[in-house]
């Protein structure tokens, strides 16, 4: 992909239009560069030209456009609202794609250095580019403005960085530099001038002065009155919006306006903006008033709505957020291209678009699938209860399907670039050292593409899921084709990593001496890359498993309990499917362990991937089903013996949206549960006493394993109880698909072989009772 490098000169005309049209040309003309806004103010008297280009073409865009403005500018006529220290008043180059804060350096240096021989001009260096650490912020070389300079230059403290310490009455002086993307953002007042700016010093890092610092970090600001729409700005610049939002800055501004009873009628952004800050104010508001949006293109009408951004123009998205103005060309994206042609594309005789791309292509459309099913639910009236689930089960799956939509065009660029690195030259040993770099880092591109896919199907599993509990069952079949397409993407990713993986210098990936090259946290980098690795096995033999409906749920009252959530992570890696949590109340059983305190924290630790699944062994199951939803659990297993009717308690786990789970403990009849059997998910059998460590493993109880899986061959059957190695068998022979194995799998040194022999011999079983039929 081309390297670009955005350039934001601002220079002091904003009301003669013939100058405005002929710097606009002079960008337009240079070889490289394309021009994407000139946004003209009259009241500033100021023009702010936006372009893009490589680095050495925008290094030439602004010079040309400077020597026009050398010509047609004479600043000691100009007058304006906004502050200025010349007819190019400042010159930011920023970094917008494949291009560091180092290259943008160069570019405001070199272009100093050429604009100050060329014009013989004084020129100055701010933010990144500053030689002297005092001159980073433009305000402070701003001081004095263009009225001031001529007694400036005469102080050595403030001699240009490039060219002579001479006044140049008709030019002033130019401010150079290399930032990150600053929003330049007004908000409109029915007001004074006064009254704009005395909101502007309360919200200005800088303040009223160092005594009285205002409440953003990161935002300058300046109140002013503009004479074409006969109202007052507060005017600010956002020099990082990760630090403080944009939605921020117009909510502080409303709350000083309504202490001072002024109307604030919409906003104004100047130039270009970042597509994130106007999707963070979209979650901002749709947080705020409990929307529910899903479109990339409704958040920003959203936005544009909630902060009156056409208030004094219209407000194009398409020719105001700088992704949009920089996108790659739509026919070089794999896929922009209509299915037929991208099937043939794959079918050619070319090694890319292949299997990654196909991968990607065919998992996102399984997460396009089980959002399909939610919209199918969501809104309709004889689905209303269900609004709240669908809300938070779509957006995950929305969210991941653009992820991997990307991935399409991610793998095959990953491809091309391992295979570019194959035609450098290796003539010297120099060029064969960059070679052999170039192709390592190709591979790892390769890897870790696939890598980030499998995980992000894997984190929509329980999603998945608790979608085919709860969606609408006119869409089934949709949802058992999401399911094969997600668990294809996650055995494609496998495949791809493992052929890039057997050419990976592994001291490159994994080892100190290759992170060294990383910088700072490289070693807390490579344990994140064994943890992923770990996690992408443990992902495969879940999904193989899962497909045959077999799942091994170690019990976490077995692990070390101070640290409860390294552990569950540990199982999660290992392979294991879901975790079981056993809950004691003192009186159904005579222990205690925890409750939905300790499982809250246990899914905000561990995030949404792993399945919850709740053994309630307490004496009033129905006391704990909402602060157990609340907490996170998935499934919610409660004693048949703790009930005398289980059909409400049942129907309240399912509007709390959990699967429901029924347990019987060995003394209690099998044909006791068979009438709620239609009604849950899950049954467990006991085969031990519930609340008591050391049993043994009570194998008579396997009769009742067969006779639920005779009667109800599609129930979940789950056994708990001294089950391991030595045990499996008789539970998988009997009908067992889901297996709660304690110390044998949490006190083991090797927790993933056990937990791959429970899965295999469980897996077995089950195909064996499929040829039998």
């Amino acid at each position: 992909m081309a390297r670009l490098v955005e350039c934001v000169p601002n220079f002091s005309n904003g009301q003669n239009k013939e100058v405005i049209d002929a710097i606009a040309d002079a960008i337009s003309r240079t070889d490289g560069c394309s021009l994407l806004d000139v946004d003209p103010g009259p009241s500033t008297n100021r023009t702010v030209y936006t372009f893009v280009g490589s680095p050495e073409a925008v290094v030439e865009g602004a010079l040309n456009a400077a020597q026009v403005a050398f010509d047609l500018i004479d600043m000691t006529m100009h007058r304006g609202e906004h502050p200025r220290l010349g007819a190019l008043d400042v010159c930011p180059f920023i970094p917008v794609r494949n291009v560091d804060m180092d290259e943008c350096v160069w570019c405001a240096s070199e272009f100093g250095k050429r604009l100050a021989e060329k014009l013989e001009v004084p020129v100055y260096l701010y933010a990144e580019a500053a030689h002297d650490e005092r001159r980073r912020t433009l305000p402070t070389i701003r001081a004095g403005e263009y009225e001031g300079l001529p007694e400036k230059l005469q102080n050595p403290e403030w001699s240009p960085d490039f060219g002579r310490a001479t006044f140049v009455p008709r030019w002033g002086a130019t401010v150079a530099g290399a930032r990150n993307f600053l929003i330049a953002f007004n908000v409109n007042l029915l007001s004074t001038k006064e009254q704009a700016h005395r909101i502007a010093l309360n919200i200005r890092e800088q303040g009223r002065g160092r005594d009285q610092p205002g409440r953003l970090n990161k935002v300058q600001a300046i109140g002013w009155y503009l004479e074409e729409a006969n109202i007052a700005q507060v005017s600010t610049n956002l020099l990082d919006f990760e630090v403080t939002a944009l939605h921020t800055v117009f909510e502080e501004v409303c709350k000083d306006a309504k202490d001072l009873d002024l109307p604030v009628v919409g906003s104004q952004i100047v130039g270009l903006i970042p597509l994130k800050s106007l999707m963070d104010a979209a979650e901002f508001y749709m947080k705020k008033e409990n929307l529910f949006i899903l479109e990339e293109e409704h958040k920003v009408r959203l936005v544009i709505s909630r902060l009156g951004l056409d208030s004094l123009a219209p407000f194009n998205a398409k020719e105001r957020i700088i992704e949009y103005m920089v996108q790659e060309e739509q026919e070089s994206l794999l896929v922009s291209l209509p299915l037929r042609e991208f099937i043939r594309s794959v079918g050619a005789r070319s090694a890319a678009p292949g299997g990654g791309s196909v991968t990607a292509a065919v998992a996102a459309m399984g997460a396009a699938l089980g959002s399909m099913v939610g919209l199918m639910t969501y809104g309709k009236r004889q689905f209303d209860h269900l609004d709240g689930s669908m809300r938070r089960l779509i957006t995950p799956l929305h969210h991941t399907m653009n992820e991997l939509i990307a991935m399409v065009d991610d793998d095959s660029n990953a491809f091309n670039s391992y295979m570019a690195a194959l035609k450098m030259p290796k003539s010297s040993s120099a060029e064969r050292e960059r070679r052999e770099a170039a192709m390592q880092d190709g591979l790892k591109k390769a890897i870790n593409v696939p890598l980030t896919l499998a995980e992000k199907v894997n984190s929509l599993w329980p999603v998945l899921k608790e979608m085919a509990t709860y969606g609408n069952l006119a869409c089934k079949s949709d949802l058992q084709v999401a399911a094969k397409a997600l668990e294809l993407g996650v055995f494609g990713a496998h495949y791809n990593i493992i052929i890039n993986l057997k050419d990976m210098k592994e001291q490159d990936f994994s080892t100190k001496e290759g992170l060294k090259r990383q910088g700072p946290g490289a070693g807390r980098t490579g344990k994140k890359v064994k943890r992923r690795w770990c996690r992408a096995r443990g992902i495969l033999g879940r999904r193989s498993a899962m497909a045959a409906g077999c799942r091994i749920g170690p019990s976490i009252l077995n692990s070390d309990l101070s640290r409860l959530g390294a552990e569950c992570r540990r199982m999660m890696d290992c392979g294991a499917d879901y975790l079981h949590l056993d809950v004691m109340d003192g009186h159904f059983v005579p222990n205690i362990t925890f409750g939905h305190p300790v499982v809250e924290c246990l899914r905000k630790e561990l995030g949404q991937e792993p399945f919850f699944d709740m053994h309630m062994m307490v004496s009033k199951p129905e006391q704990w089903v909402k602060p157990m939803a609340v907490a996170g659990a998935n499934q919610y297993t409660f004693h048949l013996e703790a009930t005398n009717n289980p059909g409400p308690l049942i129907k309240d786990i399912r509007e709390n949206c959990m699967k429901v789970g029924l347990a019987i403990k060995p003394g209690t009849s099998v044909e006791d549960l068979a009438p709620w059997a239609n009604q849950i998910d899950m049954a467990l059998v006991m085969t031990v006493e519930p609340g008591f460590g050391g049993q043994k493993f009570m194998g008579d109880m396997m009769s009742k394993v067969h006779w639920l899986r005779t009667q109800f061959p599609s129930l979940d059957i789950e056994v708990d109880g001294g089950v391991g190695p030595d045990t499996i068998q008789k539970c998988a022979e009997a009908g067992a698909n889901m297996i709660v194995s304690g110390s044998a799998v949490m006190k083991s040194d090797d927790p993933r072989s056990v937990i791959n022999l429970l899965r295999n011999v469980c897996v077995e079983a089950m195909q064996k009772r499929c040829l039998d039929r």
